[in-house]
């Protein structure tokens, strides 16, 4: 089942914040783990700013757009390895209804049932980046 998790203002910038997890008992153990969260800057900057903090995190960022929704996608992977079955991790960026911008962190494993917070760390880690990011602008 999934449930928010709080709501949050850093310095100048508000953001609206949730976080979700697919497991039932222990939000952080699941086989995907997310977070939405709303800024006061542009799509465009903020899809600039994941693409930085997505490679300030060790992952790789492809971005693909869609211009039916109006969302714009920036996707990565961790390959397999000895700590983790592999991770995808992407951000959904779209424009606000009253401006600004909507983005939702998501990371999911390629294979296995139970991550044991590997997709909270990495949406964590993501988030803390991008926030930074758009601070310093």
């Amino acid at each position: 089942m999934y449930g928010p998790c709080a709501l949050r203002q850093i310095n100048r910038h508000v953001i609206a914040y949730s976080g979700f997890a697919e497991a039932k008992d222990e939000p952080s153990v699941g086989r995907k783990y997310s977070e939405r969260l709303e800024f006061q800057r542009s799509a465009e900057d903020t899809i600039r700013a994941v693409e930085v903090a997505f490679t300030e995190c060790g992952f790789p960022p492809s971005r693909s757009n869609t211009p039916s929704t109006g969302m714009t996608e920036v996707r990565a992977s961790r390959q397999m390895s000895a700590g983790s079955w592999g991770e995808n991790v992407t951000a959904q960026v779209a424009t606000a209804p009253g401006g600004g911008s909507q983005v939702v962190v998501e990371s999911k494993l390629v294979f296995g049932f139970v991550d044991w917070g590997r997709n909270k760390t990495n949406v964590s880690q993501v988030v803390l980046a991008l926030t930074r990011r758009l601070e310093m602008d």
